[in-house]
């Protein structure tokens, strides 16, 4: 298995982010997080090879059972269709669903979203609902605390989708059928409701758009129904 050039980011990322909710001082988890980043890739090899030799067990396990959501093809689960399809993220198996209902109706979820290509914009565009990922606002990433590493991470094709990406996405699908959307993955550091929501009806108006409704789902707890 090739381990990949990016390993001691990766690794210092998850580092960060436990001693971060582990309770440590931000400073003190940062410099540990470094010191991490900076390690030798053959030091982490073989774990990372079994890391990874597991989660690909268990992902064929869920497969043969039919509880693993990774599909391309539509699963039918219930009346409601599920179907998947890839995001540009740098984890394993990243997906985002559409969702048919008999009723005729539809609705798509992605977040951990580097970029909205091509292929995800003919997948979801006519449906219903969409929730979409507006993860940063970018003066904020640029000027936010996070270190270097982590924000060429977050805002790199395999990263995050940026308040503006998710704008022309937005409008792009509110021109093509899409009449309600709601905002996901706002990062706590480098963003806020007010400015992704802000952003996204000033691109709708400067786009001269103004069918479709749009909301910010909230961080901690379930937001207001939608009906489609």
């Amino acid at each position: 298995m090739q381990i990949p050039e990016n390993l001691s980011e990766l690794l210092a990322d998850v580092t960060l982010s436990l001693l971060n909710k582990s309770g440590f001082d931000p400073a003190e988890a940062e410099q540990i997080a470094s010191l991490v980043g900076k390690a030798e890739r053959k030091e982490y090899g073989g774990m990372f090879e079994a890391v990874i030799q597991s989660i690909k067990e268990g992902r064929q396990e869920a497969w043969e059972e039919g509880l693993f959501l990774g599909r391309e093809e539509g699963i039918l689960i219930g009346n409601i269709e599920f179907e998947g399809f890839r995001t540009s993220h740098d984890s394993l198996d990243c997906f985002g669903y559409k969702f048919l209902f008999e009723n005729g109706r539809s609705a798509a979820i992605a977040t951990d979203l580097g970029f909205v290509g091509e292929d995800i914009k003919k997948k979801v565009a006519g449906c219903d609902f969409i929730g979409l990922e507006s993860n940063y606002d970018s003066v904020m990433l640029k000027t936010g605390p996070y270190p270097s590493y982590l924000k060429r991470r977050i805002a790199s094709s395999s990263g995050h989708l940026s308040n503006t990406e998710c704008s022309s996405t937005v409008s792009y699908l509110a021109q093509n059928g899409t009449s309600k959307f709601s905002l996901l993955h706002l990062s706590a550091e480098n963003n806020s409701p007010d400015i992704a929501l802000t952003t996204c009806l000033g691109v709708l108006e400067n786009e001269g758009v103004n069918s479709c409704l749009v909301s910010v789902a909230p961080r901690h707890q379930p937001g207001k129904p939608t009906e489609i």
